[in-house]
């Protein structure tokens, strides 16, 4: 009996051992847990200083940050001729009456049934209103003539 009494000593020893070894385990993700979460807080608490510091100084920098400010200028410029752009492309592809978002290929409006006309069309339009013959002689004339070639009197537009 002294041999499984011996064996049972060494099994409860093992899995003491392995209880603690968990428990241990256990303790230092927590801790490890609380170590990552304070420098993430720490990490936010640094970009509010920053922030403050740059809106404080960035009229007057201060010499020890006089570059990264300019760099913040720099990028805010950028975002902001980004942001034209994009108001730019919206604005071309919005009903001019009603503002509602419409598609190249529409003709009318969805929204308030505007008649939509693309540049393209508005320019074909124009060339088609223009005389195709000179008032004076009736010489024949291209779109984009300003004089006629044969008597040079002036085209009507």
């Amino acid at each position: 009996m002294a041999f499984l009494d011996g064996v049972k000593g060494k099994i409860s020893k093992a899995g003491y051992s392995t209880m603690q070894k968990a428990k241990d385990l256990s303790e230092i993700t927590k801790l490890n847990m609380v170590i990552s979460e304070s420098e993430t807080k720490i990490n936010e608490i640094y970009s509010e200083i920053g922030y403050k510091v740059y809106c404080a100084y960035r009229e007057n920098p201060l010499e020890e940050v006089k570059e990264e400010i300019g760099q913040i200028r720099e990028l805010e410029e950028a975002m902001e001729a980004c942001k034209l752009q994009i108001q730019a492309i919206n604005a071309m592809n919005s009903c001019p009456r009603c503002g509602a978002k419409i598609k190249p290929e529409m003709m009318f409006c969805s929204s308030c049934g505007m008649k939509l006309q693309s540049e393209e069309q508005e320019t074909v339009e124009e060339e088609q209103e223009r005389p195709a013959f000179c008032s004076e002689c009736g010489a024949p004339l291209e779109p984009d003539m300003k004089f006629c070639t044969v008597c040079g009197h002036k085209v009507d537009e």
